[in-house]
C-alpha cells in the first residue's frame, strides 16, 4: 500500500516505473525535460531524489543553492536566501560571472525565474541548481508530496531552460570564423 503513490504517479504522468524490493524509479520526460526519481529504502530507511536535466540554460561554471552569508548578488529578494557560485578556479572572477549570468536571467520577467527558485529552495532547502540539473533529496517513501516536488523542479527547469544564454565560447568561435570567412572573400 505504501508503494500505490509511486505507481499512481508514474501512471500519471507517464513515467516509467521500474521497482525492486529495496528500490524503484521513475524516468522519462515531463514538459520536455528529462526526469528521474529513484528511492532506496529498507524496512526502517528510505530516501527519494529527484532529477531534472535543463534543456540548455545554466552554465557548466555556476551553483545555485539555499543559503546565507553568500556574496549579494544585488536582488533584494533573492539576497541572504540564495548562495550563487562558481564552480571552477579560473582566475577570471568566475564568481563575477556567474551572479551576472543570474542577474540578466532575473531580468527576464517573463518566465519568473525569482519565483521559481525561491518556491524550490524555500520548500526544499536541500536543492542544487549545478551542471545543468535541477535535484532535490526528500526524506522517507515517495507519497503524495512526490508530485508537487516533481512540479516545482520541472516548473524551474523550464525557467532555466527557456532563458539560457549562447555558449560564450562556442560564440566566440563563430564570431572569429565567421570574421575570418567574410575576410577570405572581400575582393
Amino acid at each position: 500500500a505504501a508503494r500505490a503513490p509511486w505507481r499512481a504517479l508514474a501512471e500519471e504522468r507517464g513515467l516509467l516505473h521500474e521497482e525492486t524490493r529495496t528500490s524503484g524509479a521513475l524516468d522519462g520526460t515531463l514538459r520536455g525535460l528529462p526526469v528521474l526519481v529513484r528511492v532506496r529504502y529498507s524496512d526502517h530507511h528510505a530516501r527519494t531524489s529527484v532529477r531534472v536535466t535543463l534543456d540548455g540554460g545554466l552554465p557548466g561554471h555556476v551553483r545555485i543553492r539555499a543559503g546565507e552569508g553568500g556574496v549579494p548578488i544585488g536582488d533584494p529578494i533573492l539576497d541572504g536566501r540564495v548562495i550563487v557560485e562558481s564552480t571552477t578556479t579560473a582566475r577570471d572572477g568566475p564568481h563575477d560571472a556567474a551572479v551576472a549570468w543570474l542577474r540578466e536571467r532575473l531580468a527576464d520577467e517573463e518566465h519568473d525565474l525569482r519565483g521559481c527558485l525561491m518556491d524550490v529552495l524555500q520548500g526544499l532547502p536541500n536543492a542544487l541548481i549545478e551542471d545543468g540539473v535541477v535535484q532535490a533529496s526528500l526524506p522517507g517513501r515517495p507519497g503524495p508530496e512526490l508530485a508537487e516536488t516533481l512540479d516545482r523542479l520541472v516548473d524551474l527547469g523550464k525557467a532555466l531552460s527557456l532563458v539560457h544564454p549562447p555558449d560564450t565560447h562556442d560564440e566566440a568561435h563563430r564570431r572569429a570564423t565567421g570574421a575570418a570567412h567574410a575576410t577570405r572573400q572581400s575582393p
